[in-house]
């Protein structure tokens, strides 16, 4: 996706150094966020009549947490989308 959009701004080192920078932004705090999300799964295993069985509970905001993950990459996206239709028009 930055490779593309570099190339449609005519290569430009001002944009790609943007580029780089949003997305570097974007995939660290995406990445810390999960560190912190996957923190407090408690894994464990269950036999039931013989077969085992796995589960997990995730305790905490999980849900919340992967919810910022898809609204983070959501945004990436829509910047990204921006832009490409901003240099064809």
């Amino acid at each position: 996706m930055i490779a593309r959009l570099h190339a449609m701004y005519q290569g430009s080192r001002v944009m790609l150094i943007f580029l780089v920078i949003i997305f570097l932004a974007v995939d660290i705090a995406c990445g810390a966020i999960m560190v912190i999300a996957i923190k407090p799964i408690v894994g464990g295993k269950l036999i039931l009549s013989g077969i085992y069985v796995c589960y997990y509970n995730y305790d905490g905001s999980f849900q919340l947490l992967n919810s910022m993950i898809w609204m983070l990459n959501t945004i990436w996206e829509a910047l990204a989308l921006r832009l490409s239709v901003w240099v064809a028009v």
